[in-house]
């Protein structure tokens, strides 16, 4: 049985992350990391009056909370346009915040369809009514809507917080439409425009778009155009296609790469951009 080390060890092993020495302060890391798999050190580094080190430490801590999430990455993603979407966004909301519940988060998709089953029910679920009955839900009775005051917040990305405050940006929205339409049998799809990302709606009449950021407002494919040419894009018909899983989940990820990339934030720029290549091989 290995012995746990004596609190005093441990602080002393924390104090040379701020070390002078780069080499130094990547083999205490490397060894933070290693003791923090296998032995709680939260109460020790908050004890720690060093601010400097309490801050590197949970720094190291929050790198082996990720790293776990990893492996589950990858596997969702070596399944590609299969992938399964709903637990890959899942994961990205753990990635956020550790305190993230898939399966939380999942009853409230089911809560939010059942909410609307009955209604469907009555209709074909590729009609125009099936549509609307979900996009009045969702953006008029449950008041999902688009963050415009604070769009560059990356909580606008993470699905726990999306249904929690019922804010996001246009590819979390769509997706918390998506996935209740898809419990539901309504043949909606997601449409990645330049610049902005909105719903498809088969329909016996042919497709229909619908701006979930915007009260899923329904686009006519002039309006998609207009949307891709103020976004600087040349359009072309096949920017209306389907878009695949893996290219909407790593088309969420991309975005909170930017944010981040923005803010300076390295640790989280590094995973992103490590997860990233799981898709674009």
């Amino acid at each position: 049985m290995t012995r746990r080390p004596k609190p005093r060890d441990v602080e002393l092993l924390l104090s040379f992350l701020v070390d002078d020495n780069a080499e130094t302060v990547a083999l205490a890391r490397r060894q933070v990391a290693d003791l923090a798999r296998h032995t709680p050190l939260h109460g020790i580094i908050e004890a720690v009056p060093d601010p400097k080190i309490r801050l590197e430490a949970r720094r190291v801590l929050e790198d082996v909370r990720i790293s776990g999430l990893e492996l589950e990455l990858k596997a969702i993603a070596e399944a590609g346009d299969g992938l399964d979407l709903e637990r890959g966004v899942f994961l990205l909301a753990q990635f956020g915040h550790g305190d993230a519940d898939p399966e939380a988060m999942s009853r409230q998709l089911d809560t939010m369809a059942a909410g609307l089953e009955e209604a469907v029910d009555s209709a074909e679920p590729d009609s125009l009514e099936a549509a609307d009955l979900l996009r009045h839900y969702l953006f008029q009775e449950l008041k999902f809507r688009g963050n415009a005051d604070n769009y560059q917040d990356p909580n606008n990305s993470y699905f726990n917080l999306v249904l929690e405050r019922r804010l996001g940006i246009p590819i979390s929205l769509s997706c918390v439409a998506l996935f209740v339409g898809w419990r539901l049998d309504i043949p909606v799809y997601g449409v990645g425009l330049p610049g902005h990302f909105v719903i498809g709606h088969a329909t016996p009449r042919g497709p229909r778009y619908l701006d979930a950021f915007n009260g899923g407002q329904v686009l006519s494919k002039a309006d998609c155009a207009a949307i891709a040419l103020r976004a600087g894009a040349e359009f072309d018909d096949r920017m209306l296609e389907p878009a695949g899983r893996a290219q909407i989940l790593s088309r969420t990820m991309v975005n909170l790469l930017n944010i981040y990339a923005e803010r300076g934030d390295d640790m989280r720029v590094r995973w992103l951009t490590r997860w990233l290549e799981f898709f674009f091989k």
